[in-house]
């Protein structure tokens, strides 16, 4: 018999889904992250450069690039994104009305419709 596979619709944030433990902060960094990936491509910068650049190591750019960020903190990748000339605006407002926690959002806009940070697979 042909079971039909059910299907759950995620939540819009992939870190809830999975469980992690900040989730918004999670996607925060990624979102962070991304744009100064896509910043870096567009400016075809090398690792190197890009260090230099942002002040960092080369692995700390490579981890980024590759989608690690376990050891870059927001506040660095914030710094970073000024650094390649990108404008950083905190805003800061209540709630909705019914809401008691407050939520993080990040908009990064993109340089370039469809263009990702990640990586192509060396081959």
């Amino acid at each position: 018999m042909n079971e039909r596979p059910t299907y759950i619709g995620g939540s819009g944030n992939i870190y809830a889904d999975l469980g992690f433990e900040d989730p918004e902060m999670e996607l925060m960094r990624d979102r962070l992250a991304r744009r100064l990936g896509e910043e870096i491509q567009a400016r075809n910068l090398t690792e190197r450069d890009a260090g230099a650049l942002l002040a960092t190591d080369e692995a700390t750019i490579v981890a980024i690039l590759d989608g690690d960020l376990t050891d870059v903190s927001v506040p660095s990748l914030l710094m970073f994104l000024t650094r390649v000339g990108q404008d950083v605006k905190i805003t800061v407002v209540p709630t909705s009305a019914g809401t008691s926690t407050g939520r993080l959002e990040v908009d990064a806009q993109m340089a370039v419709a469809g263009q990702s940070a990640v990586r192509p697979p060396s081959t």
